[in-house]
């Protein structure tokens, strides 16, 4: 098992790795008709094999009515740049973010994604497919003395001001 740094906490005490990241160009509805969506799972740190192995078990089930595409299930892997641990990847493709976030946030995976969080530490990331144009990309980097982008910036519901 590999010790990792401390996860950081939110203000109702679930520890989290990540952040849901988008590039927060417009509202979801208006840029993501059709735009794949993927979920990616990066597993840090395994703290209890019996409730990870209950997770796999049983995830597959919850993809069940869900258009979902397994992409990368723990396959091999090399990190090509910054620090571990990474333990697995796991990438999960739907049509839409909202496809995604509606499996997501299913009742059959709530109940299972509990294992996996008694079990490991990941960095669970949605991020959408396409390549905006390149003054769309990352807002929050032009923000003016900014050094991490403001509560939401990167929200994958999230839009630019000024934009229905």
């Amino acid at each position: 098992m590999h010790m990792s740094k401390p996860a950081k906490t939110e203000q109702n005490g679930n520890e989290y790795l990540g952040v849901v990241v988008e590039s927060g160009v417009a509202h979801i509805s208006k840029r993501s008709a059709g735009t794949p969506a993927h979920v990616v799972f990066v597993c840090r740190e395994i703290v209890d094999q019996k409730e990870l192995n209950t997770y796999r078990q049983r995830v597959n089930g919850t993809l069940v009515g869900h258009p979902a595409q397994v992409l990368i299930d723990h396959g091999r892997f090399l990190i090509l740049e910054g620090q571990g641990p990474v333990e697995g990847v796991t990438v999960y493709e739907f049509p839409s973010s909202d496809a995604a976030r509606s499996w997501y946030d299913s009742i059959a995976y709530r109940e299972v994604r509990q294992h996996r969080k008694m079990g490991a530490k990941y960095l669970v990331v949605l991020a959408e497919g396409g390549v905006p144009p390149v003054e769309q990309r990352m807002p929050h980097t032009r923000a003016a003395g900014s050094q991490r982008p403001p509560p939401g910036a990167n929200d994958i519901h999230s839009s630019v001001p000024g934009q229905p």
